[in-house]
């Protein structure tokens, strides 16, 4: 995407450039990326970092299965409403790709892709081996990887022609795309084609997962296990590692259940603790329209939206918590919409439009 849309809050232009450089840039001097002479393949499937619709995603996994990329990283997250996101994910498993995506950034739980079985969740982690601040958390999370202040590529779309330089960034997107680059080394160090006559395709993933829980990490003092995952990547321990015999790794069912249930209600719920259900409710009614019966699919179409703004637009959040009734109409809690979002990129607006 050139350039970002003035009525669209969510855009990130440049955002692929920049996790595609941690993985993979090699020029001597400049950037090293994680795994350098490794081959990138951009499959551009979105114009937002926050994932709306999962279909897109799907297709672009599916996509990457079907043109026999190695490695799928995913930096970007929703709240998960397609249920085909899943089982194309699982396919690609089953079919010898290891597919990862980040954990998500200030939203207080693990977002999908990465939350869904099949795909590895990767938080994100500071020079000093602590969790980075902003890193979602959870019993979901796989691993970490660092993800604060990271050194990588950037593009300035102001000038004609685009310019191109160095910056610092942080999330959990710059974390996956370590882990990313960290499998490449893997499948190079031993050989995609070995790992896959000794195990079979439908254990690789598991096996680099099993890797990477037992001698692929390093554990700082005081880590939660239970929070972000195993400990901290390393890759000179995982691709010096010993391989396991095949039958110590079990492949990923098909059938996985999910780990979680992706209810947006309640994902937004937990993201505005003050506000009772009812309240909620109301709110959300008075934000994108119709009824409490039609709220449900209205969410379904904009709950992730809501919930990153809830998360990243503290005047956002604030009018929307102290929104007072307006009028009598089935006490109704109305957000004073035009106070939510500047009128130059006003998503409210385009909701009420759509």
């Amino acid at each position: 995407m050139r350039q970002r849309r003035w009525w669209w809050p969510l855009d990130t232009p440049g955002h692929g450039t920049g996790t595609g450089s941690v993985i993979v840039s090699r020029r001597a001097g400049h950037l090293a990326g994680t795994a350098p002479l490794a081959t990138a393949v951009p499959i551009r499937t979105v114009k937002s970092v926050v994932q709306v619709f999962d279909g897109d995603v799907a297709k672009a996994i599916e996509y990457a299965r079907q043109i026999g990329c190695h490695v799928v990283s995913m930096s970007l997250g929703g709240i998960g409403f397609f249920p085909g996101l899943g089982e194309v994910i699982l396919r690609a498993v089953q079919d010898g790709l290891i597919v990862m995506a980040a954990a998500g950034n200030y939203v207080g739980f693990v977002t999908a892709p990465a939350s869904l079985p099949g795909c590895l969740a990767v938080a994100a982690t500071n020079v000093r081996d602590l969790p980075w601040s902003g890193s979602s958390r959870g019993p979901e999370v796989d691993i970490s990887a660092p993800g604060e202040s990271v050194w990588a590529a950037s593009v300035n779309w102001r000038e004609e022609p685009p310019t191109y330089s160095l910056s610092r960034h942080s999330g959990t997107s710059f974390a996956v795309a370590h882990l990313a680059g960290v499998a490449a080394l893997w499948l190079a160090h031993h050989g995609r084609d070995a790992l896959i006559a000794r195990y079979g395709k439908e254990r690789l993933q598991q096996l680099f997962l099993q890797l990477l829980r037992t001698s692929g990490h390093r554990v700082p003092p005081g880590w939660n296990d239970s929070q972000f995952g195993a400990g901290i990547v390393d890759a000179l321990a995982l691709v010096r590692a010993g391989l396991p015999a095949p039958s110590a790794v079990r492949g990923l069912r098909a059938a996985a259940a999910p780990r979680r249930a992706f209810d947006p209600f309640q994902r937004i719920r937990a993201l505005t603790p003050e506000l009772d259900e009812d309240e909620l409710r109301a709110r959300l009614v008075g934000l994108l329209g119709g009824t409490n019966r039609t709220l449900g699919r209205k969410l379904e179409r904009f709950g992730a939206e809501v919930a990153y703004l809830l998360a990243e637009d503290p005047p956002f959040r604030s009018a929307f918590v102290a929104a007072r009734p307006k009028g009598v109409a089935a006490a109704a809690v109305s957000p004073d919409r035009g106070a939510m979002v500047p009128a130059s990129r006003s998503f409210v607006r385009e909701v009420m439009r759509g």
